[in-house]
């Protein structure tokens, strides 16, 4: 068994130095908890009782043990021929802690902006594993986000820790509000970015119809 303090991207299994004598087999089923009480069944690769991981591996763990706190796995060793049996010198198992949501900066929230190709700003993610991370920007016109305008993946850090993208060619946004949020990804996607809303206005103000000015009576009035 194993635990994590934060909830984990249960991944593979990875074993070395296996040795699976002919007549012999081994198989293995995992099972995972949030609160270390309330257990899935242990299953194979696609969630069911009925399946099992089997072989050397490594072997992809199912989605489902996905965001858990707690992981359980359990080993079959099986022969024809005794006392003959598969040996394991060395097994692992290994997980992910999900990068945070970055942090918004501009355009502001509630926002206007006289651009349609504006430029959108945030501030890196954490991430405890220090892993490597890539940024994914998505703006639509509704809150949902499911119709994307701009949809960019892959997107690289920097070394300074704030990161911009811009519209492009074919991304031009027209005038009225838009929203949009950003996540960060190592090898699991984390959660997006509260959705900013941002009004594109490249209405320019009505030109001034009348002036008028009163004479005072000192030096410069």
């Amino acid at each position: 068994s194993s635990y994590s303090n934060d909830p984990s991207v249960w991944q593979k299994i990875i074993t070395d130095s296996i040795v699976i004598p002919s007549s012999t087999t081994i198989k293995y089923q995992a099972a995972s908890s949030l609160t270390g009480s309330d257990w899935t069944s242990f299953c194979g690769y696609n969630g069911s009782a009925d399946t099992f991981y089997t072989g050397t591996g490594p072997h992809n763990l199912w989605a489902g043990h996905s965001d858990k706190k707690f992981f359980k796995l359990k080993g079959y060793f099986d022969s024809a021929v005794a006392p003959v049996s598969p040996e394991i010198n060395d097994l692992k198992i290994v997980r992910n802690l999900r990068p945070l949501a970055p942090a918004s900066v501009s355009p502001a929230n509630n926002s206007k902006n006289n651009s349609v190709v504006p430029v959108f700003t945030w501030s890196a993610a954490g991430d405890t594993d220090n892993d490597p991370l890539y940024y994914r920007l998505q703006v639509s016109d509704s809150s949902d986000f499911l119709n994307k305008r701009i949809d960019r993946n892959f997107l690289p850090a920097t070394s300074s820790g704030v990161m911009q993208c811009q519209a492009g060619s074919g991304e031009e946004l027209s005038p009225g509000a838009w929203y949009w949020r950003v996540s960060a990804t190592d090898s699991s996607t984390g959660p997006w970015s509260q959705p900013w809303t941002v009004t594109v206005d490249t209405i320019a103000p009505s030109p001034v119809a009348a002036a008028a000015a009163v004479t005072g009576n000192t030096n410069g009035s």
